[in-house]
């Protein structure tokens, strides 16, 4: 099979790997769509290698769908099932597994990062990981679930956002675009935040009511104006920028919910009392989705929402190189590779 192999510092070949052969309760899926990911960038493919996960062993793609190719034990799914992959493996044996708590498990392996992921033609991933999609949903939409649109989702849903709500969105990547995606499915009003017009334009599509860039105008005065002088009652951080973390906190209103979800480093300047503390802040961090979210994620998709509306290029696994290198400039939506 045909697979990418990241070489460190902003290189990739395709180059042929062993087809893998299901045993036991390890199943073989063909690929249909494979996701990249803004954590790939930072943990893949801009670092030297041996400085990435894992010295990138292994196949990236953890944003996976497809279809079931063979089998050996299973229970759950049979050659031919169309069907979305978690990408978190839990050992299935501590408190949180049990639990159903895959991405708390100490000793979890990610797909992808751990072994090998969804840029290839094939991939071989444990049955319970696997979750049958509707036959009318693509399978982009399907490799979204968990994470291109589960993350935020996973937020949305516990800062409880609803049609009442202005939400100010702060970084219109593909997270970001995500986060307006499922807020504009809530009903709620969306300010889109970007110093990139192409970005802000997309979040226009989208759906969001305002936009606004920073470079071109004052931010807490254009939000004050938006908001009747009250700021925004949920923000998102979705860029991972300390500078970017301190505006949401300082523009959403007193009493305001903030999800955090673009991936932050240490913080060295943070002041807890008048930023957070003294303004009664509510604050949520968010990763993947849970993995029993999906049903949840699936009727959503089912009732209306577009999730393929962040979707802006699809590329062959052979031409993989431009996709990344277009998604690293910060140029797409997100990005899907096909065999």
């Amino acid at each position: 099979m045909k697979g990418v192999k990241m070489l460190g510092n902003r290189k990739l070949k395709v180059q042929d790997f062993p087809d893998p052969k299901a045993h036991d309760d390890m199943v073989v899926v063909d690929v249909k769509a494979s996701i990249l990911c803004g954590s790939d960038l930072r943990f893949l493919y801009r670092v030297d290698s041996k400085d990435a996960w894992n010295n990138n062993e292994f196949i990236p793609g953890h944003e996976i769908a497809g279809e079931v190719l063979d089998v050996d034990h299973t229970d759950l799914v049979k050659v031919g099932d169309r069907v979305a992959v978690y990408p978190i493996v839990g050992c299935m044996n501590c408190f949180e597994c049990i639990n159903s708590n895959w991405k708390a498990c100490k000793n979890q392996k990610i797909i992808g990062y751990d072994m090998n992921g969804g840029h290839a033609e094939l991939v071989i991933v444990p049955e319970r990981n696997l979750i049958p999609i509707p036959e009318d949903m693509s399978y982009a939409s399907a490799a979204l679930l968990w994470d291109g649109i589960g993350v935020t989702y996973g937020v949305i849903k516990r800062l409880m956002v609803n049609r009442q709500d202005i939400v100010s969105v702060f970084g219109c990547g593909p997270i970001g675009l995500s986060a307006i995606n499922n807020c504009k499915f809530k009903n709620a009003t969306v300010i889109a935040i970007d110093i990139l017009e192409n970005r802000l334009e997309l979040a226009k599509k989208i759906g969001a009511n305002y936009t606004i860039n920073p470079e071109k105008t004052d931010i807490k005065e254009e939000i004050r104006k938006i908001t009747a002088g009250f700021g925004p009652d949920v923000c998102l951080e979705c860029t991972g920028k300390e500078e970017v973390l301190h505006q949401v906190l300082n523009t959403v209103k007193q009493h305001g919910r903030c999800g955090l979800i673009g991936e932050q480093g240490k913080i060295k300047n943070m002041d807890i009392g008048g930023e957070i503390i003294h303004r009664e802040l509510m604050i949520v961090g968010g990763l993947i989705t849970d993995y029993y979210n999906v049903n949840e994620l699936i009727n959503m998709e089912r009732n209306g929402l577009n999730v393929e509306k962040v979707v802006t290029h699809t590329f062959n696994i052979c031409d993989s190189e431009k996709g990344w290198d277009l998604f690293d400039e910060g140029k797409t939506g997100k990005v899907v590779i096909v065999p």
